[in-house]
């Protein structure tokens, strides 16, 4: 638990130093903004996601009296580092009203010999044996925020929404195979900011995210997002950013929990 609230602090500490840079840097007069779309209008935008990727996943069958969990990338062998593709499209319903729909997937695989026995679902990979695998998510957001009312270079955003999540995990050792997948659906709540230095130049940050806790459940889902943006020629607009997701899942018999965190780049064009 230590350490997921560490992660968590971690993740929310970057989004808001830069908003606190961006208060302390002065602004340039707005009044002779570019010319944009009239409300309703859309900004859609194509991204390339280089992230770190952590996953691990936990079972209630125990292998010689041990914790039946593994890592995906210390016991699977899969590599550290995921290029993720992702689409958004932002719908300016009007000056305040914003509406906000993202999707992401990345598959990874993986080849190791196993260093000890491994019981996945109900299949056992006794230690010394090489085993594939493959892990698919698929993550979906629809969001809408409301922007209150504050200074001209300054945009403060309440939201809300909901996320899907989708996992696929697939083990296998020759004829010996076995595969598991599961869905869940979570709301998600947080703010977000934007400060506008320029016509040309913006920082963006959003936080979002949901908790519940039971007797012998827990969940999280936490997604943090933040960004410089520099408009182009036009309505086009390149943007650079850190961007991160972290998911958990445990009950009293499994556990399952998938981190991606790292740098975006990509192009939007409003219209």
């Amino acid at each position: 638990m230590k350490q997921t609230a560490s992660l968590i602090r971690r993740s929310l500490a970057l989004p808001v130093l830069l908003l606190c840079f961006a208060a302390a840097v002065p602004a340039e007069d707005l009044s002779e903004e570019f010319e944009t779309p009239g409300h309703p209008f859309i900004n859609a935008g194509v991204f390339y996601w280089s992230a770190t990727a952590k996953g691990k996943a936990g079972f209630p069958t125990s292998v010689d009296g041990q914790n039946n969990t593994f890592s995906f990338r210390d016991d699977l062998g899969y590599k550290p580092i995921a290029t993720v593709p992702f689409g958004r499209v932002q719908v300016f319903l009007s000056r305040q009203w914003l509406l906000d729909v993202e999707y992401w997937e990345t598959e990874q695989t993986g080849i190791s010999t196993l260093e000890r026995d491994l019981m996945f679902i109900d299949s056992f990979f006794a230690a010394g044996q090489t085993v594939e695998s493959r892990t698919r998510a698929r993550s979906g957001d629809v969001i809408v925020a409301y922007e209150i009312p504050t200074e001209q270079n300054l945009g403060i955003y309440l939201a809300g929404g909901v996320n899907i999540v989708n996992f696929e995990q697939e083990v296998s050792s020759g004829a010996d195979s076995r595969d598991a997948s599961f869905t869940q659906m979570s709301p998600l709540i947080g703010f977000a900011g934007e400060y506008r230095f320029s016509p040309r130049l913006a920082l963006s940050s959003c936080t979002m995210g949901y908790l519940r806790k039971g007797l012998d459940t827990s969940e999280y889902l936490l997604r943090t997002d933040s960004a410089l943006t520099i408009r182009m020629m036009g309505n086009a607009q390149f943007a650079i950013g850190y961007k991160s997701f972290w998911f958990s899942a445990a009950n009293s018999n499994n556990e399952f929990k998938y981190r991606l965190a790292g740098p975006y780049a990509g192009l939007t064009l409003a219209f």
